[in-house]
C-alpha cells in the first residue's frame, strides 16, 4: 500500500492549494485529476515532503529510507527523452546493460509492445524521429517489464488519439493488478473511468 497523508508542501518550497491525502493498495489504479497532480507525483518520487508523510506498506519514508522507496517505484515523467540515441539504445540504457537486453526481458518487452500496439520497427529509430505518442507508449512498456510494485505516470496519454488513449487506459488497468499499484496524474476520462481511486 502507498499512503500519502496530509501533504502540504515539498522540501523545494512548493505548496499545494490544499493538503493532499491518498491511499492506494496493490491491484488498484489511482487517478490524480488535481491541477497540480504532477507536483504530487514529484513529491512521491523525488522529494521528501516538508509537511505530511509518505509510507509504503505502513513503513514511513524518511530521508534515510528514501532510496528503498525509489527502488520499488517506476516513474514515467511527462517530459520524455529526445536524445539522438535509438529506441533500442534507450531500452539498453533502461536495463543498464552494455551487452543489451537479455532474451527473456526482450520477449517480455515485445509482449508489452504488442499490448500497446507499438510497431516493432520503431526499435531502430532515433528518439527525436519517433512520434511523441509512440515514444510515450515505448517508455510505458519499459515500466511494464520491470518488477517495480509502484508505478507512477505523469500525463500518460499526452498527444494521443482516442484509440491510443483507450489502449493505454486498458494497459494501466492491467498493470495495476496482482502485487502492483499504479498512480496516474491525468485528466483523461478513459483512465479515470478505469480507476479504483480518483483524487480531485
Amino acid at each position: 500500500m502507498l499512503a500519502l497523508k496530509e501533504l502540504k508542501s515539498l522540501g523545494t518550497g512548493y505548496s499545494f492549494a490544499k493538503p493532499l491525502t491518498l491511499y492506494v493498495k496493490e491491484g488498484q489504479l489511482a487517478s490524480l485529476t488535481a491541477r497540480n497532480g504532477n507536483a504530487f507525483l514529484a513529491a512521491i518520487m523525488a522529494r521528501m515532503p516538508a509537511e505530511g508523510y509518505i509510507s509504503i506498506d505502513s513503513e514511513r519514508i524518511t530521508p534515510r529510507t528514501i532510496h528503498v522507496m525509489k527502488s520499488c517505484m517506476g516513474y514515467l515523467p511527462e517530459q520524455l527523452p529526445r536524445d539522438e540515441i535509438t529506441v533500442d539504445g534507450l531500452v539498453d540504457m533502461f536495463f543498464d546493460s552494455e551487452a543489451g537486453i537479455d532474451d527473456y526481458s526482450r520477449s517480455m518487452l515485445i509482449r508489452e509492445w504488442t499490448a500497446l500496439g507499438i510497431d516493432r520497427t520503431v526499435a531502430d529509430r532515433r528518439l527525436g524521429k519517433v512520434d511523441s505518442a509512440e515514444l510515450r507508449k515505448v517508455c510505458l512498456s519499459l515500466l511494464g517489464v520491470t518488477k517495480r510494485t509502484v508505478i507512477l505516470v505523469d500525463n500518460p496519454t499526452k498527444d494521443m488519439d482516442a484509440d491510443d488513449r483507450r489502449q493505454v487506459a486498458e494497459y494501466l488497468r492491467q498493470l495495476a493488478s496482482g502485487d502492483r499499484l499504479v498512480v496516474a496524474a491525468t485528466t483523461d476520462d478513459y483512465i479515470i473511468d478505469k480507476s479504483d481511486v480518483v483524487l480531485k
